[in-house]
């Protein structure tokens, strides 16, 4: 028996759409989170006293494995950060790696646009299925195309000045000398949003309930997949979603 969950291939895979919604409200001296994609319904709550971040909670509304709510715990050590940090400044203080990686992004996303004047922005990320090895990557932000990527081997193909950059490992460094402002942030969501999108490619009922293990990330890169925590870690059964033909479901969290 093949104990490794990431070895079944989806034989529905090359018909389908990754889709990720991210949507950030204020109101006031606070702003709620909302994420939700084929593995992960997710909310952050954050308040602040207009410069500093005095509270910070998190909702696991679905999630890939058995030990990720407890990830909402670390988002504590968020507290006290300027609303007025950037991102870099943000991990600079607060280490990513032990918390999940969604829930912190969002969590970040959160805080920047505390001090912002935008009452409701909503992204939303497309990823097709891979057809002969390429793919397409788009970004909106409130309804507005920001990105368009054609993809092959996780590195950009087109547009042209873009080719050859790579969307996983070193993404970070080119991005930034690149974009800079709302594209940046665009530019993050949409790559982040490609990431998950490989999750696509496993047929997951063949999968729940088993353990994780180390087959498909190394030690450290979250908070389920640390040595403490790992060999704890199993894939939750009905955890999976296709909003290919249905984005009006996405933030319903059913």
């Amino acid at each position: 028996m093949n104990d490794n969950p990431y070895a079944f291939p989806n034989p529905d895979y090359g018909n389908g759409v990754f889709r990720r919604r991210i949507q950030l409200q204020q109101q006031g001296n606070q702003v709620v989170g909302l994420l939700e994609d084929c593995s992960h319904g997710f909310e952050v709550h954050i308040s602040h006293d207009g410069s500093r971040l005095i509270d910070v909670t998190g909702v696991t509304h679905r999630y890939p494995l058995t030990t990720c709510p407890g990830a909402t715990e670390p988002l504590r050590d968020l507290i006290g950060i300027a609303i007025t940090a950037s991102a870099r400044n943000i991990n600079e203080q607060v280490n990513p790696r032990i918390n999940c990686t969604h829930l912190y992004d969002l969590a970040v996303l959160a805080i920047i646009h505390a001090s912002g004047t935008e009452a409701l922005i909503t992204y939303d990320v497309e990823v097709p299925d891979e057809i002969n090895g390429s793919n397409e990557a788009k970004v909106f932000r409130n309804g507005e195309l920001v990105h368009h990527w054609q993809t092959a081997n996780n590195q950009i193909i087109s547009p042209t000045e873009l080719a050859g950059n790579t969307l996983f490992q070193g993404f970070a460094a080119w991005a930034n000398h690149v974009f800079s402002g709302a594209a940046l942030e665009a530019a993050f969501v949409l790559q982040k949003g490609f990431f998950v999108s490989q999750a696509q490619k496993f047929d997951h009922r063949r999968s729940e309930g088993m353990q994780v293990g180390s087959f498909s990330m190394p030690l450290g890169v979250c908070y389920s997949y640390t040595e403490a925590r790992v060999g704890q870690a199993r894939l939750m059964v009905n955890r999976a979603r296709d909003f290919t033909h249905t984005p009006a479901q996405l933030l319903t969290f059913t």
